[in-house]
């Protein structure tokens, strides 16, 4: 089922609230573009405040659910599950009406291509991390995705981001353009709105671009070697040390 959708005079602010921890699977991906399609439909002119229910924004991907259909190796199931979420992803990204992110908590791979698809990020004070560590622990790089970071940060910027493989601190995350303002704690929810109320001034033509880049990018690159790509064993053996290593970490804590 779509999020719950709270209107305002001039906006509109949503929680997501799929999970507990906001990691990105099937039902995430359903809802978010059934929560978008349901806004573009029937309050195509109202901004957007999306926030999350959960103590972060996104952590990214499920990598349990990951491991487990990478390890199959089925490139029709692979394919299907990518174009799921690149379409949640364009819902957004080609909203018609400004989209703002409010991020109080990390928003990591997945979870930070999810903001970068918003037209403006805010972020409050305190130790959230953001990034694209995609290539730090060996998550292979969709093509259209890139495309789509390219296109939000700029080649050049976007490019050394996604090379690097790290996650920045607040301050650092500002420095290199992957949020726009930052507020004090506890304060992020009321700057958002607020940035989300303000009037509109352009952006659908350059956000129409990289959606046809990002487009031409999945049919020319993703669909042809996406699949193989991530159910190479090297891949699925990187995913699964992740996840022990996650687990020990859980489990000593």
């Amino acid at each position: 089922m779509p999020w719950d959708i709270e209107l305002t005079e001039k906006a509109a602010l949503v929680s997501m609230n799929s999970n507990p921890v906001g990691t990105m699977n099937d039902g995430f991906f359903a809802d978010l573009h059934s929560t978008f399609s349901s806004l573009a439909e029937n309050h195509p002119s109202k901004p957007v405040a999306l926030s999350s229910a959960a103590k972060m924004f996104s952590p990214g991907l499920d990598l349990e659910q990951c491991a487990l259909l990478f390890r199959r190796g089925d490139k029709e199931e692979i394919d299907l599950w990518f174009e799921r979420f690149l379409h949640a992803m364009l819902a957004v990204l080609e909203h018609p009406a400004p989209v703002i992110a409010a991020i109080g908590g990390h928003a990591i791979a997945g979870g930070c291509i999810l903001a970068l698809c918003c037209d403006m990020r805010v972020v409050e004070e305190g130790k959230t991390l953001m990034g694209l560590n995609e290539k730090s622990i060996g998550f292979p790089m969709p093509a259209s995705l890139a495309a789509l970071v390219k296109g939000a940060l700029g080649p050049l910027r976007g490019g050394r981001i996604m090379d690097e493989g790290k996650l920045y601190g607040v301050r650092e995350a500002l420095e290199n353009g992957i949020v726009d303002r930052v507020c004090p704690r506890g304060e992020v929810a009321r700057a958002t709105l607020k940035e989300a109320e303000r009037p509109a001034t352009g952006g659908k033509e350059a956000k129409a671009e990289i959606a046809d880049e990002v487009r031409a990018q999945f049919h020319d690159e993703d669909r042809r070697t996406l699949a193989g790509r991530l159910s190479s064993p090297e891949t699925v053996d990187r995913i699964e040390a992740l996840l022990e290593t996650l687990k020990k970490a859980k489990n000593n804590g």
